[in-house]
């Protein structure tokens, strides 16, 4: 609970600090665009399930107050992540687990995936190394609005030929979830604009099962993305 408290004020912190120390250093706003791709699953207190790739994309903008090291960014994401080889335990009941087993004997797997709109709010820690070039540490908090879940079932009717079967298991997960981010970047200055490249860990700190008498379960993931911005000084 604490955990979830501190990354939810860190964002406001620095907003404080950009706009009290920034004013007397020149300041740059960069508005782009970023996306790649990522690798996540979903955990319960004891198992962490096989990774499942995905992709995010989207616009953000970021403040970044002159000489002062830190600067704070806001990205809006459109992303689809999940989990493969999840347990049917997790979001079926026993009847259609068994309905699985007694009419789909060919029954191999069960995946999960998930489409949302993420908006992170990161504090940054700028390292100049050269001209026109610099790193980033940063961390922070996101709020993810889950647009649509689904579990995808697999048979192998026949060896090496795999029939999917699709459920919409929306109303069975969280609409909405919160979750901390750590990551590090870098930026290539091309006056007036620049490349952008980020690796950070999304920790689920939300349950996303709305399942009653359901096992608890997060969502965590590793992100790689590239970015094009344009620079207003």
């Amino acid at each position: 609970m604490m955990k979830k408290k501190v990354l939810k004020i860190l964002p406001l912190i620095a907003i404080i600090l950009t706009l009290c120390i920034g004013k007397t250093h020149a300041q740059r706003l960069l508005i782009g665009a970023k996306g790649g791709i990522n690798y996540g699953s979903i955990a319960t207190n004891t198992t962490y399930y096989e990774l499942k790739s995905g992709s995010s994309s989207g616009l953000y903008f970021e403040f970044i107050p002159g000489s002062f090291p830190l600067s704070l960014a806001l990205e809006t994401n459109y992303l689809t992540y999940g989990a493969e080889e999840i347990e049917e335990a997790l979001i079926f009941d026993e009847a259609e687990i068994l309905n699985n087993y007694l009419f789909n004997q060919y029954y191999k797997s069960t995946n999960i995936s998930f489409t949302a709109i993420d908006v992170p709010m990161l504090i940054k820690l700028n390292l100049h190394l050269k001209a026109g070039v610099s790193a980033s540490l940063y961390g922070g908090s996101s709020f993810t609005y889950i647009l649509n879940a689904n579990a995808i079932q697999e048979y192998e009717m026949i060896i090496d030929q795999t029939t999917v079967s699709n459920f919409d298991i929306t109303e069975r997960v969280a609409e909405s979830a919160y979750t901390g981010i750590v990551g590090l970047g870098g930026i290539f200055d091309i006056d007036p604009l620049a490349l952008t490249f980020d690796v950070r860990y999304r920790i689920g700190l939300t349950d996303l099962n709305n399942y009653y008498g359901k096992a608890d379960f997060k969502s965590h993931s590793v992100h790689v993305m590239l970015g094009l911005a344009y620079i207003i000084e």
